[in-house]
């Protein structure tokens, strides 16, 4: 996400006294307050009512991933979305792109991503091309750990003669 002047963020650790899991990095000069948990809970009680309000719910605009995998760069790209932090989720609303350096391509909608289980679902439809043809589905499923992906609902894959590699 790009923020703009007098826009903030911040990180739910603050508020749910866990691991930080966030990093920002400021492209312009900027001034920032360091705000610890210590400090936190030593705020008036009026102040802190905003962790009893927080609903563990993070929205996004302009997402971009970068995925470093075994034959290069990849990256993830989406208008918005929303992570859980409670169920460690990522939901994209809309189409997600990802453009890998090896000549994979996608295009899937209504992706979410299990980030503790490592399972990506695309339930509006994917298609993409690899080096030896292209796809397209209804669904997507995916094992991140695995390195495995499911096409279901109306499933087509054209192969182009000879271009195939294999490991």
């Amino acid at each position: 996400a790009h923020l703009g002047p007098s826009e903030y963020f911040g990180e739910m650790a603050l508020l749910k006294d866990e691991p930080r899991m966030a990093s920002v990095i400021a492209t312009a000069h900027t001034t920032c307050m360091k705000l610890d948990r210590k400090t936190f809970t030593s705020l008036p009680k009026w102040l802190q009512q905003i962790e009893d309000n927080a609903e563990g719910i993070v929205r996004m605009n302009d997402l971009v991933a970068r995925l470093l995998l075994d034959d290069g760069p990849a990256r993830l790209i989406a208008g918005a979305g929303q992570y859980d932090i409670d169920q460690e989720v990522v939901s994209v609303v809309g189409p997600m792109r990802m453009l890998a350096a090896d000549g994979y391509r996608m295009l899937a909608r209504d992706v979410s991503v299990d980030l503790a289980a490592k399972q990506l679902t695309g339930a509006g439809g994917v298609e993409g091309a690899i080096p030896a043809g292209t796809f397209s589905a209804d669904r997507l499923t995916a094992d991140l750990s695995a390195r495995t992906i499911t096409l279901t609902g109306n499933a087509r894959l054209r192969m182009e003669p000879g271009k195939l590699r294999m490991p």
